[in-house]
């Protein structure tokens, strides 16, 4: 049986995810690095790191060290005036949407409900049967997402890199894939853990109506 405190591991994890990176940065699904070339004192010119990052809250940007721009949507518009990019950008132009990271919002939803439904099944008949049904949808959209964010890396790797692309930037995994595999993870141990559960509760019948 799967206690209680494992089966809202997943619930927090996803929770948590939902709000980055525009609340919580390191948690981004994919992030992309490049670097410009800043004046500071003429004509001395110095490279500057910029980032972008995106997940299921939306999008950020960053400068350097400078306070980054987060925007709650999932078309992150990147400023050429803060990112002091070239004239000749390609950025804003080939940088698409990332709805499909939307996604995670379902999954989070589907498990939160799954754990609910379970706390109340030793108390309503039914629920049991319920949070599995969730949790396997949960596991299902779980590995739908997955495959869409391997799919959103590739595309704007593929945008964002080679000689067309002004500025180049390197795309990457952001530190909320890996939370996002765990909680899956323990989503399919809480699938299972449900089922293990439903089998094993026996309820008892009620008492028979007294006759008067």
């Amino acid at each position: 049986m799967l206690l209680h405190s494992d089966s809202a591991i997943p619930v927090l994890f996803m929770f948590l995810l939902s709000f980055s990176p525009t609340k919580i940065s390191k948690l981004d699904l994919i992030r992309c690095t490049s670097k410009v070339n800043v004046t500071t004192i003429l004509p001395v010119q110095e490279e500057a790191k910029i980032k972008m990052a995106f997940g299921p809250s939306g999008g950020c940007m960053w400068f350097d060290k400078e306070d980054p721009i987060c925007q709650s949507t999932f078309h992150l518009r990147p400023s050429p005036t803060y990112l002091h990019l070239p004239e000749d950008e390609t950025l804003t132009e080939k940088l698409g949407n990332t709805n499909g990271l939307a996604l995670v919002h379902i999954v989070t939803g589907l498990v939160s409900l799954g754990y609910i439904f379970w706390i109340l099944g030793p108390f309503i008949p039914g629920c049991f049967e319920i949070s599995n049904a969730l949790m396997l949808l949960a596991t299902i959209w779980g590995m739908i997402t997955l495959i869409v964010i391997a799919g959103y890396k590739l595309s704007i790797d593929k945008h964002l890199k080679g000689d067309s692309a002004v500025p180049e930037f390197k795309t990457e995994y952001g530190g909320g894939l890996g939370i996002f595999i765990v909680g899956l993870f323990f989503i399919l141990c809480g699938l299972l853990g449900t089922v293990g559960t439903a089998r094993k509760t026996k309820r008892k019948d009620p008492p028979p109506v007294a006759k008067v």
